[in-house]
């Protein structure tokens, strides 16, 4: 979720009134070599991602 979005914060609220947000980004961090080798080696079938979602996910998963 992008904090620095007013829009996105008045709909889903802000990280201090969802703490399991920054639980998922800590478990994200410890396991981005795992989800990145998924992701650039292509071991999820086609068409589990869509191109964009993969992107995002890769691009927040490179160290």
């Amino acid at each position: 979720m992008d904090g620095s979005s007013e829009r996105a914060v008045r709909a889903f609220g802000s990280d201090r009134d969802h703490p399991e947000r920054a639980q998922c980004r800590a478990v994200f961090a410890e396991h981005a070599g795992l989800v990145h080798g998924l992701l650039d080696g292509r071991a999820l079938p086609d068409g589990f991602l869509g191109p964009d979602d993969r992107a995002s996910l890769l691009r927040a998963a490179t160290p």
